[in-house]
């Protein structure tokens, strides 16, 4: 069994942040949110909310953003995730509730294509800018390869 330094369920790349310093990552979860947080912005602020998905990879639920579209409501998680060895990376998750009660976990077995297209297209648009503001404060890589004895090797995404 092999283990990677980063895992990420969600975003489009890793957006992987190194920390050298325990006040780094204070200091990288404040300027998130700040930057999320800016005029005319829906975003709010959340602090200490655990995200342990994956107990190897322990995370915070550091923003959220709450929107009713119809009979749906949206709520998507900004997450920060600690390595497994160091640093940190960024993802996000969304929730989707239809008014029937229906609960959608917007990017599991395909859910995504049981939502009308406008709110997909919502989604989409804020996801885009949510990871927009992760590539200003952290370093998009992806896995290039793996080796049967775990150790994982990253790329920069150009």
């Amino acid at each position: 069994m092999s283990i990677n330094n980063y895992y990420h369920k969600n975003a489009s790349n890793i957006f992987a942040c190194e920390l050298e310093e325990e006040s780094d990552y204070e200091d990288l979860v404040v300027n998130l949110q700040s930057e999320l947080k800016k005029p005319n912005s829906l975003w709010n602020k959340e602090n200490k909310r655990e995200y342990d998905e994956n107990r190897n990879y322990p995370g915070r639920v550091f923003a959220s953003y709450h929107a009713i579209r119809s009979k749906w409501e949206i709520t998507i998680y900004a997450i920060i995730r600690g390595g497994y060895f160091a640093h940190c990376n960024l993802d996000w998750e969304v929730e989707v509730e239809s008014d029937d009660g229906i609960n959608y976990d917007v990017y599991y077995a395909g859910e995504m294509a049981r939502l009308p297209n406008y709110i997909q297209d919502f989604i989409n648009l804020k996801i885009l800018q949510l990871e927009r503001v992760y590539k200003k404060y952290s370093t998009p890589i992806y896995k290039h390869a793996q080796m049967s004895n775990g150790v994982a090797l990253y790329k920069k995404v150009k």
